[in-house]
């Protein structure tokens, strides 16, 4: 996605490619995820946005908790994203919350998006939630891989940052 207009481009493409079974479900919610991540790439952040938030057809509950794809964790993160960006915060809490409460699929996502969660409370002054979200966060990735620590200490900081204003 380095080259927008190209990724726009083949997205187009794909789109007139016939799917069938299960895809035609899928194809076109992950085909307006492509789009919106070439506009994102291309700095057109509140475009993207718009395209995310087209409606997205509804999946079976099954496949939903079934599959990381039908369950579209990547795609409720990244709407929450684009709000962040957007400066709409507040709106992007909600989708943040979500994370993990469909379907196990979705743990992997679960401390990146406390983590996110946490910038957002401390920026918008809620030093109580901020503090619970670090908490989540460190204790998710207590034992992060060596190139995620720097991540969790980088928490660490600023929750005694948080616990040293809060005193």
């Amino acid at each position: 996605l380095d080259r927008p207009g190209e990724a726009s481009a083949s997205a187009e493409a794909l789109a007139e490619e016939p799917v069938s079974g299960l895809a035609e479900a899928l194809a076109p919610h992950l085909l307006r995820d492509l789009t919106a991540t070439a506009r994102e790439s291309a700095g057109r952040h509140e475009e993207a946005l718009r395209v995310r938030s087209a409606h997205t057809p509804g999946v079976w509950y099954q496949f939903a908790i079934g599959s990381p794809f039908f369950g579209g964790v990547e795609q409720r993160f990244r709407q929450a994203l684009a709000l962040e960006t957007c400066g709409r915060e507040r709106e992007a809490i909600g989708w943040y919350a979500s994370i993990a409460e469909r379907s196990p699929w979705e743990l992997p996502w679960k401390a990146p998006a406390a983590r996110l969660l946490a910038g957002i409370f401390e920026r918008l002054g809620e030093t109580a939630r901020a503090a619970e979200q670090y908490r989540l966060f460190i204790s998710l990735w207590q034992e992060a891989d060596e190139v995620l620590r720097p991540t969790v200490e980088d928490a660490r900081a600023r929750l005694a940052a948080l616990m040293g204003r809060a005193a």
